[in-house]
């Protein structure tokens, strides 16, 4: 999913946050870094500040007995992936995530190996400049905010752990995957209105407001000479409030150069 930016040297591609080891890339893949001369990612995932958001120290979480429920519920699983260390530190939204995050590896996906990450990797091998549109904290810290009046996120959390359950969860990665190699933009919209629709809580402020706040620091950057890859993840280019209607609120228009199949 690679765009031009009109009558710019600036280019857009949507890309996915994991993959597997040595998974074969789309040609536009490849395409999208060429007379590139900086890389703007949404933030800095290596920051290690990312991993005090979302804590529970005390287990406030637990008291509930639904919570107590689901992360008995979500560990029983962990422990048939192999996996025993404990979790019982984080608020449910970020128990969550670290959950699928035990699923991806589980079945051999890495964010090591997805395209933010091979991309950085570029970046730092070929002295690039690298820059960034928010704060390594900012999605999590609005994430933590939005979910306090949702049970800590807690609705999510089930939702996940039943998804893993079932196999759902895995077949819903897949279709994302399949959608990013064949730039199905129009499916990828229905992943994420359906997303929307169910957990609005969670998705509004992870993908359309980020996309808004985006929006002026992406400004700045367009109106420098130097020819610049922005990489943001699939689902923030699809959609009603997506990060390209975003970029053409401002007059700049985005022209598709990968289609479906």
């Amino acid at each position: 999913m690679l765009w031009q930016i009109e009558n710019t040297p600036h280019k857009l591609i949507g890309s996915v946050h994991v993959l597997p080891k040595g998974a074969k890339l789309p040609w536009w893949a490849h395409e999208s870094y060429a007379d590139i001369g900086r890389f703007v990612f949404e933030a800095d995932h290596r920051d290690l500040s990312i991993q005090q958001v979302g804590r529970d120290e005390e287990g406030s979480c637990w008291q509930p007995t639904r919570a107590s429920i689901a992360y008995n519920q979500a560990a029983r699983l962990l422990a048939s992936f192999g996996r025993s260390e404990p979790f019982d530190g984080l608020k449910p939204w970020r128990a969550a995530f670290y959950f699928v995050s035990c699923l991806m590896s589980h079945v051999g996906l890495s964010h090591n190996d997805g395209m933010d990450n091979l991309l950085r990797t570029k970046a730092e091998h070929g002295g690039y400049a690298v820059d960034y549109l928010e704060l390594p904290t900012r999605a999590f810290d609005l994430l933590d905010s939005s979910c306090e009046q949702a049970i800590g996120g807690l609705p999510f959390f089930e939702d996940v752990i039943r998804n893993t359950a079932s196999g759902r969860g895995l077949t819903e990665l897949e279709r994302v995957m399949r959608d990013w190699v064949a730039s199905d933009i129009v499916d990828l919209a229905i992943i994420l209105s359906e997303k929307k629709g169910q957990f609005p809580f969670m998705f509004d402020p992870l993908i359309a407001q980020r996309n808004r706040e985006w929006l002026p620091v992406a400004a700045e950057l367009l109106r420098e000479d130097v020819p610049t890859l922005f990489v943001v993840g699939s689902l923030h280019t699809v959609g009603h409030d997506s990060f390209i209607d975003q970029l053409r609120s401002i007059g700049l228009q985005c022209r598709l150069t990968t289609t479906n199949g």
